[in-house]
C-alpha cells in the first residue's frame, strides 16, 4: 500500500538538511580574533582609569605620526614658556642665463602659558628677484599675523589650536601680489634635547603645522636643523638661523650653508622686518 506524501513535510526536511551545512555565524566579539586581547586590555584600562585621566587611545593618537628623532634628538617634557626663531635667507645663484637672488627673513614667536593659553605671532619679509637678458621678475611681500588659542599636553606632545587675533600682533600684508593666509592654526609640538646634532646645541621645541593649506610654513622649514616638515623654535631668547648659498631653484652657485646660534636678546614679534 502506498501512503500519500505531504509535500510540505518534504520541504521542511530539505530545509533542515540545508541548514546543517551552513557554517556557524561568527560572534560579534570573537575573543580569539587577532588583536582582540590588546583591544580588550586597552578598553579595561580606560574603564578603570581615574576621572580626568587621559585615555590610552588618546595617548596613542597624540604620538601618531611624530618624527623619527634618530640619533640627533632625545624627547623631553614640554613646559610653558616663550619659544621663538628667526630665519634669514641670503642666497644667490644662476639658472641658465638667469640670476636668482633671495633676501628674506621669517620669524615665529610662540608663547605657552601655564594656564593652557597660547599665542603666536608670525611674520615673513620676502624678496626674490629673477634677472636675465630677456626675463626679469620680482616677488616681494611683507606679511604678519597674530593668533590666540589654547593647548593641551598629551603623551608629552603639546596640541595647540589658535585663531587669528590682531590683538596679539597687527595684521600686515603688502607686496607684488595678493596673499592667501590661514585664519587658524593647528600645531603639534614636542620638546627635544640635541644628541650629537651638528647644528643644535641646546634643547628646542619641534613643531608641525598640521592644517597648512598655503605656503606659509615653507619659510620656517630648515631640513638641516629639524626633521622634514617640522620647524624648530628655541626657548627664550630664541634661535637665529642663517641660510646662504644658492637658492633651491638655481642650477649653479655657492653650496648651501646653514648656521644656528642663540639670539643675544629675546626675539621680538617683528624680528622678521629686518635682515640679520
Amino acid at each position: 500500500m502506498t501512503l500519500p506524501i505531504d509535500r510540505r513535510l518534504l520541504g521542511c526536511v530539505a530545509l533542515a538538511i540545508a541548514c546543517r551545512k551552513v557554517p556557524p555565524m561568527p560572534t560579534d566579539n570573537p575573543s580569539d580574533a587577532p588583536g582582540f586581547a590588546a583591544m580588550d586590555a586597552a578598553s579595561k584600562e580606560n574603564d578603570s582609569a581615574p576621572a580626568g585621566a587621559e585615555p590610552a587611545d588618546a595617548a596613542l593618537a597624540a604620538t601618531a605620526g611624530l618624527p623619527d628623532l634618530g640619533t640627533t634628538f632625545t624627547a623631553m617634557a614640554v613646559s610653558p614658556g616663550r619659544y621663538a626663531t628667526a630665519i634669514q635667507r641670503t642666497q644667490k645663484g644662476t639658472h641658465a642665463a638667469q640670476l636668482l637672488v633671495e633676501d628674506s627673513t621669517a620669524s615665529f614667536v610662540l608663547e605657552l602659558g601655564a594656564d593652557g593659553s597660547a599665542t603666536v605671532c608670525r611674520g615673513w619679509r620676502h624678496d626674490f628677484r629673477n634677472s636675465g637678458p630677456k626675463v626679469k621678475t620680482e616677488e616681494r611681500f611683507r606679511d604678519q599675523r597674530g593668533y590666540r588659542g589654547a593647548y593641551v599636553v598629551r603623551a608629552g606632545v603639546a596640541e595647540i589650536e589658535l585663531t587669528a587675533d590682531e590683538r596679539v600682533c597687527a595684521n600686515k600684508q603688502e607686496g607684488t601680489h595678493k596673499l592667501t593666509r590661514a585664519t587658524s592654526l593647528k600645531l603639534r609640538c614636542l620638546m627635544v634635547a640635541p644628541r650629537d646634532h651638528p647644528l643644535v646645541k641646546s634643547p628646542v621645541l619641534l613643531c608641525q603645522w598640521l592644517d597648512a593649506t598655503t605656503s606659509e610654513p615653507s619659510a620656517l622649514l630648515v631640513p638641516e636643523v629639524a626633521p622634514e616638515g617640522w620647524m624648530v623654535l628655541g626657548p627664550d631668547p630664541g634661535l637665529l638661523i642663517r641660510i646662504s648659498g644658492r637658492p633651491s631653484s638655481a642650477q649653479a652657485g655657492p653650496p648651501r650653508q646653514v648656521a644656528v646660534e642663540l639670539a643675544k636678546e629675546p626675539l621680538r614679534a617683528d624680528a622678521w622686518e629686518q635682515s640679520f
